[in-house]
């Protein structure tokens, strides 16, 4: 897991001008995806994105019933920010 948040950071280094990428859920850290799972038990059809903004976070775009949400967390898996999408 390590090294694949390793080949993220390093995608940033290298592309300079991307902000944000989409990943697999399998390349989140598990201390994420469990900070996730324990604030959103109820999230459905979850979708990760990578983000270089003021450091490294990672942003889930998921549903509650039906109201859209994102969800920013730190890579430690520090929550960070929800937003009600409209």
């Amino acid at each position: 897991m390590k090294i694949i948040y390793a080949l993220i950071c390093s995608f940033f280094l290298f592309t300079g001008c991307a902000k944000q990428i989409k990943v697999n859920s399998s390349d989140v850290p598990s201390v994420v995806i469990n900070a996730f799972n324990a604030k959103y038990p109820d999230a459905q059809g979850v979708e990760w994105m990578a983000e270089d903004k003021d450091g490294f976070y990672f942003a889930a775009d998921f549903k509650t019933g039906v109201v859209e949400k994102a969800a920013q967390f730190k890579s430690d898996g520090t929550f960070v920010e929800e937003v009600q999408k409209k």
